[in-house]
């Protein structure tokens, strides 16, 4: 998924967002709903990515960052130590939930005021046989 947050909308509007568009896949409406228990939506995996327009690094960033982790599991994937624009603000992220093998770093842009984000997964090889590579 992506977002994109327009820059200065207050940090309850940016919430009530993600409440109402992600809450069946919250553990914590678990048992609430028979519906959304029934595809065990609080379980699957997710990757979350765009431009938050909040500096993550800021005491609203970080309760942000805290929302996210506890409203959806959500974690932090890029490294907030390095900012995502030329401003050297952080206001873009990407945020994983059962996502193992994922890679999130700055990519080089010569036409953006932001230091665009890549993420790359990849599933580990295992070598099942002479010559049998299956992936797990």
């Amino acid at each position: 998924m992506s977002v994109y947050i327009t820059p200065g909308t207050p940090m309850s509007k940016v919430e009530e967002f993600f409440e109402l568009n992600l809450m069946a896949y919250s553990h914590k409406v678990v048992g609430l709903f028979k519906s959304i228990d029934k595809h065990q939506l609080s379980t699957i995996p997710i990757i979350l990515g765009g431009d938050f327009n909040v500096d993550l690094k800021s005491a609203e960033g970080v309760e942000f960052i805290h929302f996210m982790q506890d409203n959806w599991q959500l974690e932090l994937n890029n490294d907030p130590a390095i900012s995502t624009t030329r401003g050297n603000i952080y206001i873009d992220a990407v945020f994983t939930r059962h996502v193992e093998h994922l890679q999130t770093m700055n990519f080089i842009s010569y036409f953006s005021y932001h230091k665009p984000l890549l993420s790359i997964t990849a599933q580990p090889l295992s070598v099942t046989g002479d010559n049998d590579v299956s992936v797990q």
